[in-house]
């Protein structure tokens, strides 16, 4: 398979075996051991280069940064460029996954993996024994599922979304007290 080479460079250019041009970063980025490369195109006049990398972090993997930026040259891009340097080090997750799923695997993800995580989250309420997590689990899907009937909202539109926010459990009492 033939490589791409998306910097210039003698010691260490980067290289790839495929480059997708896309609008936007997809929310779970397909990878490869040869190389997986996704181009999004920015334009300077309106995004600076903090605002479009802090765009393109913003995939669902957690990753740690192998070295500083580097300002490099690219004859694909066609002149100057910062090469950063991420490696993957996992799903991001909550404390309440399935270990099955906080161990998986993947370059990828499959409709099979879709819907095993479909069917873990629907089993999710019936497996939990602690009732305080319980009845918040049992919160959490009734509000979802009116939002997904769109009958949460008096005026319903597109941009409709629960909002989730973490409370400390004695400022959670107080607030019921007082009402």
């Amino acid at each position: 398979m033939a490589l791409t080479a998306l910097t210039n460079g003698t010691h260490r250019p980067l290289t790839t075996a495929t480059v997708v041009h896309v609008p936007l970063l997809p929310e779970y980025p397909q990878t490869a051991t040869s190389g997986y490369s996704y181009c999004v195109h920015v334009d300077c006049t309106r995004a600076t280069a903090e605002m479009a990398l802090q765009d393109a972090l913003q995939f669902q993997y957690c990753r740690k940064q192998k070295g500083p930026p580097k300002r490099t040259t690219s004859a694909f891009l066609g002149g100057l460029a910062t090469r950063f340097r991420y490696e993957c080090t996992g799903v991001k997750h909550c404390e309440y996954l399935e270990n099955t799923l906080a161990n998986l695997f993947h370059m990828h993800v499959t409709s099979e993996m879709w819907e095993q995580i479909k069917g873990l989250r629907s089993n999710l309420y019936n497996s939990e024994s602690d009732p305080r997590k319980k009845r918040s689990i049992a919160l959490y899907q009734a509000v979802v599922h009116r939002y997904n009937n769109r009958t949460a909202c008096v005026h319903t539109r597109d941009t409709c979304a629960p909002v989730l926010r973490q409370m400390n459990h004695e400022v959670s009492l107080n607030l019921l007290r007082s009402f």
